[in-house]
């Protein structure tokens, strides 16, 4: 995995654990209920390692979301961490500076495709 695809998998992570936090479960729970395996949940929440669609379904079912409405949070993050690091682009640091430029390529081609 390049410097850019792990910055997008700790932003994808923390918007999992985010919304999984909001639920009131915990990590362990969460896992179960949705059988995956909590060291699976944990990596994904964390961004240690990319999440296979089959996951990615449990987690957004476990969330009461459908696909679609899952990947929508999704961009909304990634839509508000790039207005985040705009505004405080005096303090980027070069892991924020990568993670500007995956949201940029990713924003600006949905937006060429859609």
């Amino acid at each position: 995995m390049d410097k850019r695809e792990q910055e997008y998998c700790k932003l994808v992570g923390a918007t999992i654990r985010k919304l999984r936090s909001d639920t009131g479960k915990s990590l362990r729970i969460f896992a179960y209920e949705n059988d995956i395996s909590r060291s699976t949940l944990s990596c994904v929440e964390i961004g240690s390692n990319e999440v296979g669609l089959t996951t990615l379904k449990k987690i957004a079912e476990g969330l009461g979301l459908s696909m679609h409405e899952f990947f929508f949070k999704l961009i909304k993050t990634f839509r508000q961490t790039l207005k985040l690091l705009i505004c405080n682009y005096k303090h980027f640091g070069i892991t924020n500076i990568l993670t500007l430029q995956f949201i940029l390529d990713l924003y600006l081609s949905q937006q060429s495709a859609g």
